[in-house]
């Protein structure tokens, strides 16, 4: 088992990606920008609310459940684009800082000699300055961005707190985002059956011959 900090240029195209989606994504042509510049949601540290089920069921039977089912309370989160004013968005700078920290996190959990001043491995110190965006001018594509995320996570994930840390929240965030602009994804079926089945055989019976 091992992990290094990535370069800072890793967390730059990744928040290129974050910001506008890949250059080959689906979303590009459509009107609006899809899932892009990226949201995610984090949970509420201590704060609870009823479950959606319940909260549809008080409406539908005009009375609260007896015994109501609590789930954590999210708090939605956006990127926020250079240049644009929201009060409540995370800028690229803050989105960057927080997956380059995560990344050192993890690192100096898996190397405890490293807490005290340590030298990481990886990139040098460039991770000791506070991160700022700097754009990369290149967009990555899906598949390129792809495993860009699935690079960064296998060096950020050692921290035991990883899973309910907002670095791994806006992660999952993004790796889903690529996925739904995947070229092709709007052509292809959003649910299987017979039909779909057929209809797919067939097609690719028909690219063998």
């Amino acid at each position: 088992m091992s992990a290094f900090v990535v370069d800072v240029a890793h967390i730059d195209v990744l928040v290129r990606v974050a910001l506008a989606g890949p250059s080959d994504g689906s979303h590009r042509g459509r009107r609006g920008r899809g899932p892009f510049p990226l949201r995610w949601w984090v949970p509420v540290p201590g704060e609870v609310e009823p479950s959606t089920l319940d909260r549809a069921l008080e409406v539908f039977t005009g009375e609260p459940p007896v015994e109501p089912r609590m789930v954590p309370k999210f708090l939605e989160r956006r990127l926020r684009a250079p240049g644009h004013t929201d009060p409540l968005g995370v800028t690229p700078d803050e989105l960057g800082s927080m997956w380059l920290g995560e990344n050192v996190r993890s690192v100096m959990h898996l190397y405890p000699d490293t807490v005290d001043g340590g030298e990481l491995p990886g990139t040098g110190s460039q991770w000791r300055e506070p991160y700022r965006f700097t754009d990369p001018e290149y967009t990555l594509t899906c598949a390129q961005a792809s495993a860009a995320i699935l690079g960064y996570a296998g060096q950020a994930c050692e921290h035991p707190d990883h899973h309910a840390s907002e670095a791994f929240f806006a992660l999952q965030a993004l790796s889903e985002a690529v996925l739904r602009v995947l070229p092709g994804i709007d052509d292809a079926p959003h649910h299987w059956g017979p039909q779909q089945l057929h209809q797919a055989r067939c097609t690719a019976r028909m690219g063998t011959n």
